[in-house]
C-alpha cells in the first residue's frame, strides 16, 4: 500500500514537471494580472514590476522550465515604470536558462513618467543572459531621455519583429564598463517591418550603439531610421569595440551620420551589403576616425549597396557618401551612388601622423555606379592613402595637359612635336607605380590621327601626390600626335 502510494505521488509529480515544462508564463493571468491598457492594475502594479517577477519565477523554477521559458504577452498596451531586469543567469560561457518574450498581435511596452535608463536591460556587470528571444514587441520610450533596451551581457540570442521608437538616448546600447565584456556575441536582430525608429522631435537621439565587446552581432532586413522633424544629431548605427558585425540588407535614413564603425576604438570586420543609405546629413558611412591614430576599421566590406547622398531630397551639404578617415584591407565593390554632393567616396590622410602618412591602406575600390543629382561635385573618388587598387572607368582625354580626374588608368595623347605630357589624376601618390604605352589604333576613341611611326619609348619623370604625373617620350612624335595607354596602382 505505501509503495503504491509512493509511486503515484512520484508520477503525479513528474507529470507535474511536465507540464510545467511545456507551459509558459502569462503575465495578464495569475498571479501577475498585468492590465493592458496603458495603466496600473488593480493591486496598483506596473507591468515593468510583474514582468520581474515572472523573471524570477522562470529562473527559480528553473529546473521545471529546463526546455526555456515563455513569458507571453497578450495584445495591448503595458505601462513599464520599473526597468525590466533580466539579469542573465550564466558567468561562462555555455549553460543557462533560455526565456523567450512573445508578443502576440499589437503589445506595446510605454515608458512610464517614473522610468529610468531603459525600457529593459538585458544581462548584468557579472552575467550574461543566454538565448532570449524578443518578438513582437513595440517598445515606446514616449520621448523620455532614456534607452530602449541596453544589454550588458548576451549571448545567441535573437530579437525578430521588434520595433523601438521616440527614444531621447539610444534605441539599443550595449553598455560601456562592463566587466564581462566578451559575453555579448552571437546576437541577430531580424526586423518585419521596422525595426529601429526615433520620434519627432528628438534630434540628440541615436539608434544603435555596439559597444563592450560586442562580436559577431548580425542585423538583417533592420530599418534604422530617424524620423524627427528638428536637425538631426545622432548616429543610426555606431559600431565600436567590436568584431565581426554584418549588415545585411540594412535600411539607414534620417541621421547625422548613418553608420559609423571605429569612432572611439579599433573595429575589425565590417560588413555591409545589400542594403539602402538615404537622408543622412554629413555622411552615410564612416569608417575610423583621422583624429584618433589607433582608431582603425580593419576588414570592412561594403557592397551591393544604394547610397543616395541627397539630405532633405536635395543635394546640401553632405560632403561625402562614404568617408573612409581610418581604414584598412577594405572592399568598395559593386554599389550603386547617387548625389553625392562632393567625392563620393573620400579617404583621408591621417593628420596625427608624422610624414602625412595615410590613414586608408590596402583597399579595392570599384567597380560602381554613379548617378548624379546635380553636379556630382569634384570627383567620384579621393583616395589618400597606399596600396589601394582603384576600378573606375578609364580616362579618355586628347588635351594637353590631359584631365582624368581620379582613374587608375587612361588613354591620352602626347601633342605632336613635343616631349612631355601631364596628367591631371588626383589618385596618384608619391609611392604610385605607372606603366605606360603606344597603342597606334586609339585613333578613334580618342578623336585624333595617331602617329604610326614608332620607335618611341616613354618615362614617367615626375609625379605630384594627389595631383598630377608627367609623361617624357624618348624623341618627340612628328606630324600626330602618340596615342598612349596608362595604368598604376597605389
Amino acid at each position: 500500500m505505501h509503495r503504491t502510494v509512493f509511486l503515484l505521488t512520484l508520477l503525479l509529480s513528474v507529470h507535474a514537471h511536465r507540464a510545467q515544462a511545456q507551459s509558459y508564463i502569462d503575465i495578464t493571468a495569475a498571479p501577475y494580472y498585468a492590465n493592458t491598457q496603458c495603466s496600473l492594475n488593480a493591486n496598483h502594479q506596473d507591468a515593468g514590476a510583474l514582468i520581474n517577477q515572472a523573471i524570477t519565477a522562470a529562473f527559480t523554477y528553473k529546473q521545471a522550465y529546463a526546455s526555456g521559458s515563455t513569458i507571453y504577452f497578450p495584445p495591448g498596451c503595458y505601462l513599464i515604470n520599473h526597468q525590466i531586469m533580466d539579469p542573465g543567469g550564466i558567468t561562462g560561457n555555455i549553460g543557462g536558462l533560455g526565456i523567450a518574450y512573445l508578443g502576440y498581435g499589437r503589445v506595446e511596452f510605454l515608458a512610464g513618467a517614473s522610468l529610468t535608463g531603459s525600457i529593459m536591460q538585458l544581462g548584468s556587470d557579472t552575467r550574461a543572459a543566454e538565448r532570449r528571444r524578443i518578438s513582437g514587441i513595440f517598445f515606446n520610450c514616449n520621448g523620455a531621455f532614456i534607452d530602449g533596451i541596453d544589454i550588458d551581457g548576451l549571448v545567441n540570442s535573437e530579437f525578430d519583429d521588434v520595433e523601438i521608437r521616440d527614444c531621447s538616448n539610444y534605441a539599443i546600447r550595449t553598455l560601456s564598463g562592463n566587466n564581462n565584456n566578451l559575453e555579448n556575441y552571437s546576437n541577430r536582430f531580424v526586423a518585419g517591418h521596422i525595426g529601429i525608429s526615433q520620434g519627432v522631435n528628438r534630434p540628440a537621439a541615436n539608434g544603435i550603439a555596439l559597444t563592450s565587446g560586442a562580436n559577431s552581432w548580425t542585423f538583417v532586413g533592420t530599418h534604422i531610421n530617424y524620423f524627427g522633424s528638428g536637425t538631426p544629431t545622432g548616429t543610426g548605427l555606431d559600431v565600436e569595440y567590436s568584431a565581426g558585425v554584418t549588415c545585411l540588407g540594412c535600411t539607414i535614413q534620417g541621421w547625422r551620420i548613418g553608420l559609423a564603425a571605429g569612432q572611439l576604438s579599433s573595429v575589425k570586420a565590417l560588413e555591409v551589403s545589400g542594403g539602402y543609405f538615404e537622408n543622412n546629413q554629413t555622411s552615410s558611412i564612416v569608417l575610423g576616425n583621422y583624429f584618433n591614430p589607433g582608431y582603425k576599421v580593419y576588414g570592412a566590406s561594403i557592397r551591393d549597396e544604394f547610397i543616395n547622398g541627397t539630405y532633405n531630397g536635395a543635394q546640401s551639404s553632405q560632403p561625402v557618401c562614404i568617408d573612409l578617415q581610418q581604414a584598412d584591407n577594405y572592399s568598395i565593390v559593386g554599389n550603386q551612388f547617387s548625389g553625392c554632393s562632393n567625392f563620393t567616396v573620400f579617404a583621408h590622410p591621417d593628420v596625427n601622423l608624422p610624414n602625412d602618412v595615410e590613414g586608408a591602406d590596402n583597399g579595392v575600390v570599384g567597380p560602381n555606379n554613379f548617378q548624379a543629382v546635380g553636379s556630382i561635385g569634384p570627383g567620384a573618388y579621393n583616395l589618400k592613402g597606399s596600396n589601394i587598387a582603384l576600378f573606375p572607368p578609364a580616362c579618355f582625354s586628347s588635351a594637353s595637359p590631359a584631365n582624368c580626374g581620379y582613374t587608375a588608368s587612361g588613354f591620352v595623347a602626347l601633342p605632336a612635336g613635343g616631349n612631355n605630357l601631364v596628367v591631371n589624376a588626383p589618385f596618384v601618390s608619391r609611392t604610385s607605380r605607372i606603366l605606360v604605352s603606344e597603342d597606334m589604333t586609339l585613333g578613334s576613341t580618342l578623336g585624333v590621327t595617331c602617329n604610326t611611326l614608332g620607335g618611341r619609348t616613354y618615362s614617367v619623370t615626375s609625379k605630384v601626390a594627389s595631383t598630377s604625373f608627367t609623361i617624357t617620350s624618348s624623341m618627340p612624335p612628328s606630324s600626330h600626335p602618340a596615342c598612349l595607354v596608362f595604368t598604376f596602382q597605389n
